[in-house]
């Protein structure tokens, strides 16, 4: 049977998730908005050039994806998050980097035909003949990039939730399990999208909200994927209960 997903059902999941680890994911939001703040005006201020600043905002952001994702899976499996979710190994961390640095060299090969489009139309304007077929040339080429997009959707996901030993195993089996399902995929990432510019407009404090119901959504998308169905706490405990039940007789 071919594996698929609800957007429906992956927010309403989410939602709900969100709803009943509120008081943890909202302070941890609140807490790493308030370091990001803070070492983005160190990078607007005079120590916007200093190495210790950048590579302090490099290990920040992977520990923030890694803690994120470790978070959300947990949250699927019925284990309670902690702080100490976003303590990451040096392991984990390299890891992290050569998957990231892959996707985000894939993607750019996705978009080299919307780069080069941009050209041409930087030489049109400059020679005053501006095709009007061309922006419909543009739109058209920008879809190879949000394929690739749509397709390495997962692999920081994989890497958190699997440990490869091989960190581009990632990278595969992300494009395995999106095959197919790239205008889903891209409906989702749209949704996200807007969900979050609109938790973004009250001084991005909706972000509390939308933020983690976003990653939580993903994760749901993530694990219907790779067919293993977010689990209830209640038949979790019921299960459990019926376990120890027989055990016991």
């Amino acid at each position: 049977m071919k594996k698929t997903f609800s957007i429906l059902e992956a927010y309403r999941w989410a939602w709900q998730r969100f709803k009943e680890h509120f008081q943890f994911l909202a302070v941890t939001v609140i807490a790493l908005g308030l370091i990001f703040v803070l070492l983005d005006q160190l990078s607007e201020g005079p120590y916007r050039k200093n190495i210790f600043v950048i590579l302090t905002q490099i290990i920040f952001a992977v520990v923030l994806a890694v803690g994120v994702i470790t978070v959300s899976l947990n949250i699927h499996n019925n284990v309670k998050p902690q702080i100490s979710d976003f303590f990451i190994t040096v392991g984990v961390f390299w890891r992290y980097l050569v998957v990231q640095i892959s996707v985000n060299l894939l993607i750019l090969l996705g978009f080299i035909p919307i780069i080069i489009i941009g050209l041409l139309v930087f030489f049109s304007v400059l020679i005053s003949s501006l095709n009007p077929y061309i922006f419909t040339l543009a739109i058209i080429s920008a879809i190879p990039g949000l394929y690739v997009i749509c397709r390495l959707q997962f692999p920081l996901f994989v890497l958190v939730d699997e440990k490869p030993d091989r960190p581009l195993e990632a990278v595969k089996k992300s494009w395995n399990i999106t095959r197919g399902l790239e205008l889903k995929i891209f409906g989702l990432i749209l949704s996200i999208g807007i969900i979050n510019f609109i938790g973004a407009i009250p001084m991005g404090l909706g972000l509390i909200i939308t933020a983690p119901v976003s990653v939580l959504a993903l994760v749901f998308v993530y694990k219907s994927l790779e067919g293993i169905s977010a689990q209830s706490p209640t038949i979790s405990g019921e299960a459990e209960s019926l376990s120890s039940t027989i055990t016991s007789a």
